[in-house]
């Protein structure tokens, strides 16, 4: 039986927020993947990795060296130069896919990715990436969507619509390509999931046959930076859950059909 977008939201609404490494998140985790090994022929697996929750450590150090960097002006220029160069620099590679080991060694977490795949023996292989952690708080509403807070109900409506669409993609497809959903953690704290999911599948995502889609653009800068194939599905907040469901169907479908054999 197909999973449909309702049956995820419901089951999610007992998890409204999962930050990365904490019970809800496991437990909402948990309960998708018992979903996902009922259906047939489809193997289910976590991979661990270590995330923070979100990037308030990260910001807070990162405060911290800047008032260290403009306090050293006064005995050493060249200091304090160096300094604001790499707090400028790790700044500009969180966010724009390149990541930094900082981010996860500020108050991470044992969480992990969950991925699941048809046993498809097709060179053609799709990836569909989707953040599944959450966080918000009462200064949500305040923050940049950098940080990952707020919107948090369409992001769980985005893994409902993404779930659905990889079961019937399953069983219409196959036989004709792998098909891989990845629900990946860590993505409020700078796509950790992502570039850890990266290090762990590097050579095989470097495999021309195989092709990364995702439903925003901050979710596939690391894959794109590494150079890996991927595409953006172009997805808004005005679409319903079985309407966005059918729209990542129709792309990904559309996609097999034009590299078929």
């Amino acid at each position: 039986m197909t999973i449909s977008t309702k049956d995820i939201i419901s089951l999610l609404s007992e998890w409204p927020e999962r930050p990365a490494g904490s019970e809800d998140e496991m437990m909402a985790r948990e309960a998708i993947m018992v979903r996902l090994m009922g259906e047939y022929g489809i193997d289910v697996k976590e991979e661990g990795i270590y995330a923070p929750p979100n990037l308030r450590a990260f910001v807070c150090v990162l405060g911290v060296a800047l008032l260290i960097a403009f306090g050293l002006f006064a005995l050493s220029n060249v200091v304090s130069i160096i300094l604001l160069g790499l707090i400028i620099y790790t700044v500009y590679a969180v966010f724009t896919g390149r990541g930094s080991p900082l981010v996860t060694m500020l108050n991470a977490r044992i969480t992990a990715n969950l991925i699941a795949v048809n046993n498809a023996q097709a060179p053609q292989k799709i990836a569909l990436i989707v953040p599944f952690d959450s966080y918000q708080d009462q200064f949500s509403c305040y923050l940049p969507p950098q940080f990952g807070e707020g919107r948090e109900h369409y992001k769980t409506t985005l893994i409902a619509a993404s779930v659905a669409a990889a079961t019937r993609l399953w069983k219409t497809y196959g036989s004709d390509a792998e098909i891989r959903l990845c629900l990946l953690s860590g993505s409020v704290a700078g796509q950790v999931g992502a570039h850890q999911f990266i290090k762990q599948h590097k050579t095989e995502l470097l495999d021309e046959q195989i092709h990364v889609f995702g439903l925003h653009d901050r979710d596939l800068m690391p894959f794109m930076r590494h150079g890996i194939q991927a595409s953006l599905i172009d997805t808004n907040e005005e679409m319903t859950p079985t309407s966005l469901s059918n729209h990542i169907e129709n792309k990904i479908a559309e996609y097999i059909a034009k590299h078929k054999g």
